[in-house]
């Protein structure tokens, strides 16, 4: 078994799985599930349209987590898109299995505009600020005035 890794759209993901099953080798192919590593995406190398709204960003406005020209990204269904022409191109190519590495969101990272959305349309409910009205108090004697992150609402 071998695992390809699939960093951008101009990977030659075919050529590469064609390479290692010549070899005898059963293909995966992993790829970054939260970050734009080589910023083909937020740049707009891959579609022509820069993508920075959708980079998860701090409470002060400030992009969070970039390097170079890549980012760590809001899941969002334009993102979903793009990784999802990553999976179609490595099962049309023959990959036995997927790897989607690194699902990461940072809890201080959910101030984007597109993030506010998702979570409205995700929940049903107005986003929150996390740094305002995440906290619920522990009861009980012990507790001494600490404070739990309070889980996002759920619906059924």
């Amino acid at each position: 078994m071998v695992i390809i890794y699939f960093e951008d759209h101009t990977t030659d993901i075919e050529g590469q799985i064609e390479s290692w099953v010549a070899q005898g080798y059963e293909p995966w192919v992993m790829f970054n599930s939260s970050q734009d590593y080589t910023g083909a995406y937020v740049t707009g190398k891959y579609d022509g349209l820069p993508h920075r709204d959708k980079i998860q960003r701090a409470a002060d406005g400030s992009d969070f987590g970039m390097f170079d020209e890549g980012a760590y990204l809001v899941p969002n269904p334009h993102w979903q898109r793009y990784q999802k022409a990553f999976v179609k191109r490595s099962i049309r190519a023959g990959a036995n299995a997927i790897v989607a590495e690194e699902p990461e969101f940072f809890s201080t990272a959910g101030y984007s505009l597109v993030f506010k959305a998702t979570w409205t349309t995700e929940y049903g409910t107005p986003w929150v600020d996390p740094a305002a009205e995440c906290q619920v108090p522990l009861e009980g004697p012990a507790s001494d005035g600490l404070a739990l992150p309070k889980p996002p609402p759920r619906s059924l």
